[in-house]
């Protein structure tokens, strides 16, 4: 069995995890990004289908508890830049690689990735502390060659992360 990916003791900075997670160790990425959001740290997941997050992970009732969570789809595009497609990138690539869905198994609740374009495309949950989880749906690396949007959307979404902000700051950028 692979081992955890651990989150004790980190600076401030920003964890970015890529497409393409093997399936098996999905479970332990979620846990260490979720844990290092909480934790004060940036941490950007990119398109992450099959894997399924307890809710209480992503809302922990904590001291450095859940400021916010936006669920959007991608007209979060065209919000950053009214230029930018939002609708479809050309193939190989895809704009929309996996949606997030809420679900349960049995008394859990879940928030499910899948791949599929039917759920929510884009995720941000902001915490007090300034800690901060940022998931995207969209198929960044797949699209990385065939569209040019790929490459701006992710330069976006890492400046978003990286300033140093707290949510009341970010609220005010979000309306310009």
């Amino acid at each position: 069995m692979a081992e955890e990916p651990q989150c004790a003791h980190l600076s401030p900075g920003l964890i970015v995890y890529g497409e393409g997670i093997d399936e098996e160790r999905l479970e332990a990425v979620w846990r260490a990004a979720v844990e290092a959001a909480v934790s004060g740290r940036r941490v950007l997941v990119l398109s992450s289908p099959r894997a399924a997050v307890p809710v209480e992970r992503l809302m922990t009732p904590q001291e450095d508890a859940v400021e916010s969570i936006l669920l959007r789809r991608s007209d979060i595009i065209t919000h950053w830049d009214k230029r930018w497609d939002a609708i479809e990138w050309p193939a190989p690539g895809r704009l929309v690689a996996s949606s997030l869905h809420w679900t349960a198994r049995g008394d859990v609740p879940l928030v499910e990735f899948r791949d599929d374009r039917d759920g929510w495309h884009w995720l941000d949950v902001r915490h007090r502390n300034g800690g901060r989880l940022m998931w995207s749906g969209w198929g960044i690396v797949e699209s990385w060659e065939a569209t040019p949007m790929a490459r701006l959307v992710l330069v976006k979404m890492l400046e978003e992360l990286s300033l140093d902000r707290h949510l009341k700051e970010g609220l005010k950028h979000d309306e310009k």
